[in-house]
């Protein structure tokens, strides 16, 4: 079996890391891989030490269009079987390269929960192409936009359990009346930090000990921390960039994420693995990932005023935080890296067995 991967990142995020713990996963199962990225994305480093051949994506879409002929050659020589697209640039790219043919299959990973527009339906639903969801959620949306159910398999996200362990996250400072609140992730409206903020006078009123630290990075950067310095919340709030360390998470007491849409939210994973209690809100995703007062606590998405009720009850309760954190590290047994790649290695000999 031979895999092309394609991904058109150029900054470490969720997807990317995602692909590499995929392509370190299918190296045991003697997958042959190949990657096409850009040479200065983090993928090429991440993959250090697998027997991998690569291609230098260009950064720019029309760039990769026209590098497009130059890669099917490699694609040829390098026999692929199966051509793996893992964003949505990369899903048009691939397009592009399988054309009408037959060969090779073409595998393609939907993240996103946004809307597939007329000129998406017309590229999800015009090719062969066999999808993975990330969760039943994201394969509701492919269905509602004209994709057939029978092209799409729901495999989540995954995680590596062996870096974290349950006794990793229990907070730092709880006991001497600080408590330490993480979330991570893109900053956009959909994210719902500016909730998470707003929330935060309330919360420090009740308990002063409390400190917020935001990882991560986007157009909502300068307003969110606009927004901080007017409320006078900036001893409290930190924006330290976009990769959190582990021993951060570590110390975290809680994990909050307020969005309003997520295709799944492996951060909360990762969180729920650490060990760390998770207060998120009620949305599809998440209520895939946790069940509300088993090994989370959930709140109505833009309701701050349930949004502290909701943590100051975590502050208060040690004993809640110890049972969620305990349900929560078996729940993420199901997203265990060796489980999650087994599922698309299945899924890989199925796809080009059905192709002939």
């Amino acid at each position: 079996m031979r895999v092309l991967h394609l991904d058109t990142g150029r900054t470490r995020r969720g997807g990317q890391i995602q692909v590499a713990r995929l392509m370190r996963g299918l190296n045991e199962h003697r997958i042959e891989q190949f990657l096409a990225a850009p040479g200065k994305g983090p993928l090429r480093g991440d993959v250090a030490g697998i027997p991998v051949d690569f291609f230098d994506l260009p950064e720019s879409n029309l760039g990769r269009i026209l590098e497009r002929n130059r890669l099917r050659e490699k694609i040829t020589s390098w026999g692929v079987d199966i051509i793996h697209a893992h964003d949505s640039h990369a899903h048009t790219l691939a397009t592009f390269l399988k054309g009408a043919r037959s060969k090779p299959a073409l595998v393609v990973t939907r993240r996103s929960v946004g809307k597939i527009g007329f000129g998406s339906k017309t590229k999800y639903v015009a090719y062969d192409i066999h999808f993975i969801a990330i969760s039943e959620h994201i394969r509701e949306l492919l269905i509602a936009g004209g994709v057939v159910a029978e092209r799409i398999t729901v495999i989540p996200s995954m995680i590596e359990p062996a870096a974290f362990s349950p006794e990793t996250g229990s907070g730092s400072g709880s006991d001497r009346g600080i408590v330490n609140i993480i979330s991570a992730g893109a900053f956009d409206r959909r994210k719902g930090y500016h909730d998470a903020l707003a929330a935060l006078p309330a919360l420090i009123e009740k308990h002063p000990g409390v400190h917020y630290v935001l990882y991560g990075d986007g157009p909502q950067k300068k307003k969110l921390a606009d927004y901080v310095k007017r409320q006078g919340l900036s001893a409290s709030v930190d924006f330290p960039g976009w990769k959190y360390p582990l021993k951060d998470l570590n110390r975290a007491d809680i994990f909050l994420s307020p969005s309003y849409q997520e295709g799944l939210n492996s951060s909360i994973l990762e969180a729920m693995a650490a060990g760390v209690a998770v207060v998120a809100s009620d949305i599809p995703a998440h209520r895939e990932l946790t069940v509300d007062g088993r090994c989370g606590l959930l709140f109505r998405p833009g309701d701050i005023p349930e949004l502290v009720i909701r943590l100051s009850r975590l502050i208060e309760d040690k004993n809640l935080r110890q049972t969620l954190r305990e349900a929560a590290w078996e729940r993420v047994r199901d997203f265990e890296a060796p489980r999650i790649v087994a599922g698309i290695a299945d899924l890989y000999y199925k796809v080009v067995a059905r192709h002939g």
